[in-house]
């Protein structure tokens, strides 16, 4: 029987459609928290646990005016976990959009290039989930780039740690040895919908490197 996660953190961000909440799921209930500490352009929160230390960071995504134009709002979500011991125990980070009673909201994949994407719509609003495919996260691996080298083996156009929900998208974190890093990320935006405006989808199709120098992180 899978063991119970427990939510450790969780942040919410309202928008016409609905609340997106982006979190963290592990096994233990005990955690120390620390924070805010300010970034260049968001602020973050510190919480260590039994096995891992997490740092998740919130920000406004870096718009250019090439597609902001039907960009209502945005919010972005970097993960940083570290593990600090050799113990095996399950963790998932997530971002999903729970709509709003009684409102209709369609969903549908939204897949592209670097980029696994949900998008949620009605008649008035797009709002798009987005985050690095498997082929992104194996570059990194092979770079080391905030990925365990010895992942690039299990990540691929077909392979990846994150998947698509049927609200968003989910990562189950891989058993970390201790000392090693993950940064994984996170980004949503909306807007008003237009006939073949994709604003919004482009908004979260932003690469790691480039939040890293939004944030002032390394």
């Amino acid at each position: 029987m899978p063991m119970q996660l427990n939510t450790i953190s969780i942040q919410y961000f309202e928008t016409p459609l609905g609340m997106v909440k982006c979190g963290l799921n592990g096994g233990p209930v005990y955690c120390e928290t620390s924070g805010p500490f300010t970034h260049e352009n968001g602020i973050s929160i510190r919480t260590k646990t039994e096995n891992y230390s997490f740092e998740w960071m919130s920000f406004k995504l870096p718009l250019t005016a090439d597609y902001s134009r039907c960009v209502t709002a945005s919010c972005g979500w970097v993960w940083r976990i570290i593990k600090h011991t050799q113990a095996a125990e399950p963790i998932e980070i997530f971002c999903s959009l729970k709509k709003k009673r009684n409102t209709i909201v369609e969903f549908d994949s939204a897949c592209g290039d670097a980029l696994d994407a949900v998008e949620a719509f009605n008649k008035d609003w797009t709002l798009h989930i987005g985050a690095e495919d498997g082929d992104t996260l194996h570059q990194r691996a092979a770079n080391g780039d905030g990925m365990p080298e010895r992942f690039k083996t299990e990540l691929g156009f077909h392979n990846s740690f994150t998947k698509l929900t049927r609200f968003g998208v989910k990562t189950t974190v891989p058993q970390l040895n201790k000392g090693e890093e993950l940064h994984m990320h996170y980004l949503m935006a909306y807007g008003p919908r237009e006939l073949n405006n994709v604003d919004t989808w482009l908004a979260v199709d932003i690469p790691k490197r480039s939040i890293d120098n939004w944030l002032g992180i390394w």
